[in-house]
């Protein structure tokens, strides 16, 4: 939700800027403004969230929803160690996940997909699949320019942690448009 937030700002500043402006805003100014405008925001509103602190320090690893992604990670490389050079095919993994659960596990939990994009492409695609999907990661990474690779870092140290950049759609635009931009920031594909 943070990270919504934080593209939607930074693309109104933005917009704002160039209306006013009638020019380009240079983007790396614009993103760290925005990014720390958030930030601060963040460390004058949340500390006086009473549920928020107790939260943060009421978190422990023995946790459903921790016990739930490993849970998950264990059955994404058992899916990758049964099918490991095609996978089980785009949007299978839940199929196919079903067969590894216990037999005890609720159904709400039993039916997601694992919460790791690299995972998640591995179990589905195989390890060619993940190769191809590395590959676009370090093309888009190698033709960015700073910007667009501090959002392909953002993008995909999030995807270490959930699957909406894969399986949800508004995830899917988000990283469809990320990968965009670093394109349209590089100078190797203008000239």
């Amino acid at each position: 939700l943070l990270l919504w937030f934080l593209f939607l700002v930074i693309n109104v500043v933005r917009a704002v800027f160039q209306i006013q402006r009638k020019q380009t805003v240079l983007p790396h100014r614009l993103f760290w403004w925005g990014g720390g405008v958030l930030a601060l925001l963040a460390l004058i509103i949340l500390p006086l969230s009473g549920r928020f602190v107790s939260r943060l320090l009421s978190t422990r690893f023995t946790e459903e929803a921790v016990i739930v992604r490993e849970d998950l990670n264990r059955v994404a490389i058992a899916l990758i160690r049964e099918h490991p050079l095609t996978g089980v095919g785009l949007g299978n993994f839940l199929f196919e996940s079903i067969n590894f659960k216990e037999p005890a596990t609720p159904l709400y939990l039993a039916v997601q997909p694992v919460h790791n994009i690299f995972l998640l492409v591995a179990a589905e695609t195989g390890l060619l699949g993940l190769f191809l999907f590395g590959w676009l990661l370090l093309f888009s990474w190698h033709h960015a320019g700073r910007d667009g690779r501090i959002l392909l870092l953002m993008v995909l140290l999030i995807g270490l942690f959930d699957h909406y950049l894969l399986t949800l759609q508004q995830g899917q635009l988000l990283f469809a448009w990320v990968i965009g931009y670093c394109y349209s920031t590089s100078e190797r594909i203008r000239r």
